[in-house]
């Protein structure tokens, strides 16, 4: 059992005391029976502060008493310069010669560190001193450098006694010019010091209740007992009385009694002389035993003075007889009037000490309001003059009390004694709150006024912090979930009940304070003696804490904690209560559901391979549970390893264990244990026991049998693998986030937890350094969709899902994401670029095919073809041409064009089909070519003109001939996109058919109408050949023959082969251009 550190450190003293030859720390635990570390901590204590020396004998530690010189005798016996020094090296006491020689004043030298003498005599004296720290004498030289040469000290240090009891240093500081000297008074010193520690008087003796000296001092012993040495015990104190020994034992019983005695006894000197001591008996009790301190003084010549004075006055008496006994009466009556006349001064000096220093204020003061005295007190409060002949009362009470100053003078006579609270004004007209007694004296016929005032400016501040805490507290009270109240014992009422009841509880506050018996009412009927019992048996505390159920008016029923503080009056009986009570149903709760899940761990455990036991200090087993490997617990219980286990097993087990004992850390490790020639692998988990006091008193562990689990281990490895290069190989992006949460506990982000190939490979960054990444490190990057997304998976549990478009992925994707077990957030990250171009192509084509479908005229038509090719990302220009079969080799002539400059327009609006042209359509596919590669040669310089840095071209094929060719280009894209090309490749094989029907429509020419031509064919306007762009080749033969006699004025007619209809030709103005007008049918207007 343990023991507090003031009660240890003052036993240990006393046994150290008892045992004058050394105690070792086993010897110390031993007998006052606490642990041996507990020992050696406060021996360390008590030699850090100088209150136990140590020597070291061997391994072994003895300690003895110190007897380390006192600092003040060192001080009066030096006259060298002294300095004393604590074990912190700091400067604590010096005499004058110290002073002197650093020639500084006494309040600049205490205090400050040893490091000052190092430079104001020598370095070295701060290091130098350390030994005399440590117990051990020490003398060193220093040699401090001048102008004038060096001086040189001799330094002695001596291990002192502070006056505060600890341990210390003197330094004393020696001029070696006269060493021989020096010498000298360093051994007479030493002489002396060496006496100072062999104190003779007074006579000091400890001795048992059997009379037995346990420890004597050298001046007891050389008085009585000079053959002994010091502090020897045996020797009984009975042989140094002369013959009775009653006087002894009565002033023992009388200290057993009272703790200290003193009394007068005779004892024989070592010499055999009689001579008489006054003893100090103090008795202390150990157990069951006794045991006695004396300290004594030789009174012996006072005794016979004392004796002799008696025999004289014993002879006066006799001699003069009844005189004698006259002037001894009329002495004794004389001495009673000096004494009570010395009392009576004392007590007046007494009274005009404290009427002068008292801290309240006091003056006097006349009807007409002179003052005629003031004490201190107001003299400095008001700033008052010594001289008080010309001071009045209106001088510093400028109002006066009940509004008149003779008014107040009728009252106070009548009443004899006013308290009022009012304001004073020192001279500095300063203003400050007083309570002043007034009170009326009649003294050598004149009347007064005694006033005494108080300050209460403190007292009013105090008021009102005290109305602020008040208010505080009734804030804190109103804010807390907690009821809080106070409740008046001796009336009780309820003097205070917070808001909080009315959650709790569910009633009104104003129905307890009406009738506070409502309270015991809401209380479970089953609680209600117990509660009865417990606060009757608890009644003598001043705190009392209990946990019952209550009953709300809607009949649900809750928990509560109730802890009650008393306060009690002078009597002890308790006047108020002061409670705070919590609502503990959720605790209950929790409380029930910790059982249920122990009861389901204690089954868990004994269902499971799991071993568990406990081992002491000694590893003997203790306890064990759920025993294994065929082994019953009376077969462990008991027994340690090595009893247990084959050799090499137990002494791999005594070794993990010893380290986990030694060292307090725990211990998990995989071991092989043989038993029964089987060898069984186990996974041994070790942890130090404790106790209250921090102690280790044993191991407490769990041994798990790793054979089915190293299986199961390495099926779960095989399958985590497959999975791993499953989740690996999916060309999908796969993500595990994990949530994160903010302080207030909700989820603020989300964290990569794992990713796989593919998704590293879209995200362009390396796994590394996307692991343990936030969502919202990668902002703006990532579409804020993602963390709502996650957001909403996470509190809802459901699967979402979006489509977005981003710059980071270069493209469409879709997100799905959903939950991965209770934590974690999978997300599946797919391209649907390509998709979502697929469905943009598709939704092009039908929007064209309808277009088409509505329109008969081929120039509407060819403009919402070129308009739905220029619908591709990047490509911003293009042109369609159409075949025409010319006389001599076919041309394709430019219809319709958008995005490009008049003079590139100009230079290929017609093309001629040569073998270069049908090479680029030898495959009847678009070509892509970029303006670098070779089969842009020819028309390079043309496109870098234009700016065009690629282009496409591509054939309109119907029947396997050739119709038309659609050209695309892009100024800005060095290539055109991949994903665009299968839009213009299936663009190509259907756009022919279409044209080639706006083309064989246009051949059914109208029978009636007119149109205006150029030269070249071209329509400009009319009724004919509505769905041509070009009249046919044999009139435009015509017009071009004949462009001569046209000009003039002339009018041709013309037949179209295979048609019987005349047409009329004739020349028609056009703005600028050179037009005809063909006319047909019977409109010839």
């Amino acid at each position: 059992m343990g023991i507090r550190l003031a009660e240890g450190t003052e036993k240990i003293i006393e046994l150290i005391a008892e045992n004058s030859e050394g105690i070792s720390i086993h010897e110390v635990a031993e007998n006052l029976g606490i642990h041996r570390n507990t020992a050696a901590k406060y021996l360390e204590i008590l030699h850090s502060q100088g209150l136990v020396e140590v020597k070291k004998i061997g391994v072994t530690k003895l300690y003895y008493s110190s007897r380390m010189t006192p600092l003040s005798c060192v001080i009066r016996l030096f006259s060298e310069p002294v300095f004393g020094i604590d074990r912190g090296r700091i400067i604590r006491s010096v005499n004058q010669s110290a002073l002197d020689l650093i020639g500084l004043l006494k309040t600049e030298c205490i205090g400050r560190s040893l490091v000052m003498l190092d430079e104001h005599l020598s370095p070295g004296i701060f290091s130098g001193i350390l030994p005399a720290l440590r117990g051990d004498e020490t003398t060193f030289q220093a040699v401090r450098h001048t102008c004038n040469g060096k001086n040189c000290y001799i330094i002695k240090g001596i291990p002192v006694r502070l006056e505060n009891g600890r341990s210390g240093a003197a330094l004393i500081v020696l001029d070696s010019q006269s060493v021989e000297g020096a010498q000298m008074r360093l051994r007479f010193c030493e002489q002396q010091l060496d006496q100072l520690k062999t104190v003779s008087y007074p006579f000091i003796a400890q001795f048992s209740d059997t009379f037995e000296i346990i420890f004597a001092n050298e001046g007891f012993l050389q008085t009585f007992h000079p053959t002994s040495t010091r502090g020897s015990g045996g020797r009984l104190l009975l042989e140094c009385f002369e013959k009775d020994d009653s006087p002894l034992r009565k002033a023992i019983e009388c200290a057993k009694e009272t703790g200290e005695h003193k009394t007068n006894i005779r004892m024989i000197h070592s010499s055999g002389d009689v001579r008489h001591y006054q003893w100090t008996i103090r008795a202390s009790q150990d157990s069951d035993n006794w045991k006695f301190l004396a300290v004594g003084i030789d009174v012996t010549e006072h005794f016979l003075q004392k004796e002799q004075f008696n025999h004289f006055f014993e002879s006066a008496e006799m001699l003069f007889g009844k005189r004698t006994q006259d002037l001894r009466e009329i002495n004794r009556q004389l001495y009673n009037e000096i004494s009570e006349r010395k009392k009576s001064e004392e007590t007046l000096r007494m009274y005009e000490h404290t009427l002068r220093n008292v801290a309240d204020m006091v003056f006097w003061f006349t009807r007409d309001g002179h003052v005629t005295f003031y004490n201190d007190s107001a003299k400095q409060a008001l700033k008052l003059p010594d001289e008080n002949d010309k001071i009045w009362i209106s001088s510093f009470i400028p109002h006066p009390p009940l509004g008149d100053w003779n008014i107040f003078h009728g009252e106070l006579m009548r009443q004899g004694s006013i308290v009022l609270q009012t304001s004073m004004i020192r001279q500095n007209q300063e203003i400050f709150p007083v309570e002043i007694r007034f009170t009326f004296i009649s003294y050598g016929g004149r009347e007064y006024c005694c006033s005494v005032a108080r300050d209460i400016h403190e007292r009013i501040e105090a008021l009102d912090k005290l109305v602020v805490s008040e208010s505080r507290f009734r804030e804190l009270a109103e804010t807390i979930s907690d009821v809080v109240y106070i409740r008046d014992l001796v009336q009780g009422k309820i003097d205070y009940l917070n808001r909080a009841f009315e959650l709790i509880y569910q009633r009104p506050i104003q129905e307890m304070y009406v009738s506070p018996s409502l309270w015991s009412s809401s209380i479970h009927p089953d609680d209600r003696d117990r509660l009865m019992m417990l606060s009757e048996g608890e009644s003598s505390c001043d705190r009392l804490t209990m946990e019952y159920r209550i009953i709300r008016p809607s009949g649900d029923v809750r928990w509560v904690r109730s802890k009650i503080y008393y306060v009690r009056d002078s009597m002890n009986t308790p006047i108020r209560e002061i409670g705070v009570i919590t609502d503990c149903s959720q605790e209950k709760r929790i409380q029930d559901e910790l059982k249920e899940i122990n009861e389901r761990f204690y089954l868990a455990l004994h269902a499971a391979p799991v071993a568990m036991f406990g081992q002491d200090n000694d590893l003997v087993y203790t306890w064990v549970e759920n025993s294994s490997m065929g082994l019953t617990d009376s077969d462990i219980i008991g027994y340690t390893d090595h009893e247990i286990f084959p050799k090499e097993t137990a002494d791999e087990l005594h070794k993990l264990k010893s380290e986990v004992l030694v060292f307090g850390k725990p211990c998990n490790k995989e071991v092989e244990v043989h038993l029964g020639g089987k060898m069984c692998p186990i996974h041994l988990f070790l942890r130090p026991y404790r106790n209250v006091s921090g102690e280790i008193t044993g191991l407490i562990g769990a041994a798990i049998e790793m054979q089915d689990m190293l299986h199961q281990k390495r099926r779960s490895t095989l399958t985590e693998i497959r999975y791993r290069k499953l989740f690996d190989a999916i060309h999908e992006g796969y993500i595990v986030f994990s949530s994160v949460m903010s302080k207030n506990g909700e989820i603020c982000d989300f964290c990569i937890t794992d990713l796989n190939h593919y998704a590293v490979r879209r995200i362009n960054r390396s796994k590394k350094e996307l692991i343990g990444r936030k969502l919202s490190d990668f902002r703006p990057d990532i579409d804020h969709l993602w963390i709502d997304t996650l957001l909403e998976v996470a509190r809802s549990g459901n699967q979402k899902e979006f489509v977005s478009y981003s710059e980071f992925f270069k493209g469409y994707y879709s997100f799905q994401a959903f939950l991965v077990g209770e934590d974690l957030i999978g997300a599946v990250i797919r391209d649907v670029t390509d998709e979502m171009r697929r469905n943009e192509h598709l939704q092009a084509y039908r929007d064209l095919a309808m277009e088409l479908s509505a329109t008969t005229n081929i120039h509407h038509a060819l403009d919402l073809i070129l308009d739905t090719a220029l619908q591709v990302p990047g490509i911003d220009s293009g042109g369609l041409y159409i075949l025409h079969d010319e006389e001599k080799y076919p041309v394709l002539k430019l219809y319709t064009h958008k995005g490009l400059s008049d003079s590139y327009v100009n230079g290929v609006s017609e093309v001629v089909v040569d073998e270069n042209i049908l090479g680029l359509f030898h495959q009847k596919i678009p070509n892509y070519i970029t303006i670098d590669d070779p089969e842009s040669d020819p028309i390079r310089p043309v496109l870098q003109e234009e700016g065009l840095r690629s282009f496409v071209l591509i054939p309109l094929y119907e029947g396997g001939i050739l119709i038309g060719c659609l050209n695309l280009g892009s100024h800005s894209l060095p290539d055109i996109p991949e994903r665009e090309k299968p839009f213009l490749e299936a663009l190509s094989g259907w756009l022919g058919k279409t044209l080639q029907r706006f083309m064989d429509s246009d051949k059914k020419i109208d029978t009636s109408g007119y149109v205006i031509v150029k030269s070249d064919g071209s329509i400009l306007e009319g009724t004919l050949w509505k769905n041509r762009i070009h009249v046919p080749e044999d009139l435009t033969s015509l017009i071009q023959k004949n462009h001569a006699n046209l000009l003039t004025g002339k009018e041709i007619e013309g037949f179209i082969n295979g048609h019987l209809q005349p047409y009329v030709i004739r020349f028609c103005p056009w703005g600028d251009d050179v037009a005809y007008i063909i006319r047909s049918g019977g409109d010839r207007s």
